[in-house]
């Protein structure tokens, strides 16, 4: 009997490791499979974030219509695999955000895990074209890039058009992010502005119409680039009774062959609450952007204030990282609050430095900054 007992507990202790390793099996399975879509990458690779939202969690939903553009025919210059060519939209976000906290925190997870899983599939995408187009072994890249952001006032002050164009060409800027921008309005002489500054200055530009007054006449905000514009789309913001239509403007800029999507916009003035459910629209957009990102534009907002503790939610700030002293912007003539600023965010954009330009060619006065932008490129045939 005793004979029998030993010859069982040693069978036991024998196959009992191989037990636990088939439960242990079992249960990885089965989180493997509850792992949402192109996660399993995530856990590989981790790179970047997330594919562009339409609008912002709660609202009523998305409605598309065309957008106007500046020198957009210039657009799609590059000539690498891949490039889609220029696509302009405007996309309206309005209606009230529903839900709790835990419910925010949950969308913000799911969008950042699908983020992930969409940049390594777009890394893996963009090696297997580059390789079907005959192109060279995908290749590091390494570019320091110099972005302003100005609300230029519809250049109504000191100097016009010119003045602008001076402080921009002597800030030796790559990529500008303009706010309060015209277009062929009467008040300020018919003029695009955005193309007669990137004309001047040997860059191309995306227009961003927010608030129309008949015909091609417009206002809202630009992005200006020395680096080829791959495309370009304007998102109106949530308004309400005594406000401006703002807007979010982004550009997507071939950077050496890394694509960057470069941000402009302008929050509403004086009405808090407006502000705040603008700054809600914008935080998940450029959260789930699956590009470096660089935004810029006038917050309306000083550095404590709820409206950027919502941005910083999703972004970085620029000038908290690399910046040096108060980095006032407001007025220009003698600056008294920092309500302009320069965000970035995502894997493959990291600060150098960051100054506050002191210039009065409009009552802000611009924000600069350098970024090294790294990532993958390949070199293809013409």
């Amino acid at each position: 009997m005793r004979r029998r007992a030993d010859t069982a507990l040693t069978r036991l202790m024998r196959w009992l490791p191989v037990a636990v390793a088939v439960a242990i099996v079992a249960v990885l399975a089965v989180a493997w499979r509850a792992l949402p879509d192109g996660a399993a990458d995530e856990i590989q690779v981790t790179e970047g974030s997330a594919a562009t939202t339409a609008a912002a969690p709660g609202t009523t939903g998305a409605t598309e219509t065309p957008s106007d553009t500046g020198t957009a025919d210039t657009t799609g210059k590059a000539g690498k695999a891949g490039k889609a060519g220029k696509a302009s939209k405007t996309v309206k976000a309005g209606g009230k955000g529903s839900g709790g906290a835990a419910d925010g925190r949950k969308a913000a997870d799911r969008a950042e895990r699908a983020a992930l899983a969409q940049a390594f599939r777009k890394r893996v995408e963009r090696k297997a074209l580059a390789k079907s187009a005959g192109c060279s072994d995908v290749t590091e890249v390494s570019t320091t890039i110099t972005v302003v952001s100005y609300n230029m006032k519809s250049a109504r002050v000191g100097g016009g058009l010119a003045a602008i164009q001076r402080v921009l060409a002597a800030s030796g800027a790559d990529a500008v992010l303009l706010q309060e921008v015209d277009r062929f309005r009467a008040g300020t002489g018919r003029v695009d502005q955005a193309a007669w500054l990137a004309a001047r200055l040997g860059m191309e530009s995306s227009f961003g119409a927010n608030v129309s007054y008949g015909g091609s006449s417009a206002y809202g905000t630009a992005v200006l680039s020395r680096f080829p514009i791959v495309s370009s789309s304007n998102t109106h913001l949530p308004n309400g009774a005594g406000g401006q239509q703002r807007g979010l403007l982004k550009t997507v800029v071939d950077v050496d062959g890394v694509e960057v999507s470069l941000y402009s916009t302008h929050l509403q003035n004086k009405i808090d609450y407006l502000k705040v459910r603008q700054a809600q629209a914008i935080a998940p957009i450029v959260r789930a952007d699956p590009n470096p990102v660089v935004m810029g534009g006038d917050f309306n907002a000083w550095p404590g204030d709820n409206v950027i503790g919502i941005i910083r939610s999703a972004v970085n700030d620029t000038w908290a990282a690399v910046g040096a002293g108060a980095g006032l912007t407001h007025p220009a003539t003698n600056p008294r609050g920092r309500i302009d600023y320069l965000f970035y965010a995502h894997e493959g954009v990291v600060p150098v430095s960051a100054s506050v330009i002191a210039a009065t060619a409009s009552d802000h006065r611009p924000v600069r900054a350098d970024y090294r932008i790294t990532g993958e490129s390949a070199l293809c045939p013409s």
